[in-house]
């Protein structure tokens, strides 16, 4: 009998502690709201920081030949595509075409990082796709997004966008902080 009562003893509930304050249900699903409320405000302003051209990438998200690769090729695939979309881009530049190279740099970037929305269009956050790869096409994509990062900031400090190349060289640095070219174009 001694152990019957000590297990009903067991699940009656310990009063609150003075100190410790008693929540209700509304009180939190408020604290639950503000939270999210919170989280929202954070990436939202991650999103108005952004540059136009990162959040061109969003575009790529639902529409076009560079979701098609990301949605259905290996990363091998994304990989070789993400390369010549580069290499276009280099060519571009080298003809003067800056836009239209601006535009094939931020197809390659698009293939691993990209801003993305939810159904209701109420959440929006930078998904880093190439951070799930396995480590060698991890760091190949990072190469490529190195490039492409650093050549477009080339082409901002062109078109006198002083903010945006530095923010480009800011994303190639935190892939690569020693890398020379970004280094060098976030001085200029």
């Amino acid at each position: 009998m001694a152990k019957l009562e000590e297990i009903e003893d067991s699940d009656e509930e310990e009063p609150p502690k003075a100190d410790e304050p008693k929540l209700d249900f509304n009180d939190m699903l408020k604290k639950a709201a503000d939270m999210k409320t919170q989280a929202l405000k954070e990436k939202r302003r991650l999103w108005e920081n952004a540059p136009e051209w990162l959040k061109n990438t969003m575009m790529h998200e639902r529409q076009g030949d560079v979701k098609e690769i990301r949605e259905t090729k290996s990363v091998a695939q994304r990989l070789e595509a993400a390369s010549k979309y580069k290499d276009k881009g280099n060519e571009l530049f080298g003809r003067g075409k800056l836009e239209k190279a601006s535009a094939e740099y931020v197809k390659a970037i698009a293939l691993f990082q990209l801003f993305m929305r939810n159904d209701k269009r109420e959440e929006i956050w930078l998904e880093k796709q190439y951070e799930k790869y396995e480590a060698a096409d991890r760091s190949a994509a990072e190469k490529i997004m190195i490039g492409c990062f650093t050549n477009l900031a080339m082409i901002l400090l062109k078109q006198d966008k002083a903010y945006e190349a530095v923010y480009a060289c800011n994303l190639a640095l935190e892939l690569d902080p020693l890398n020379v070219k970004a280094l060098y174009r976030r001085g200029l």
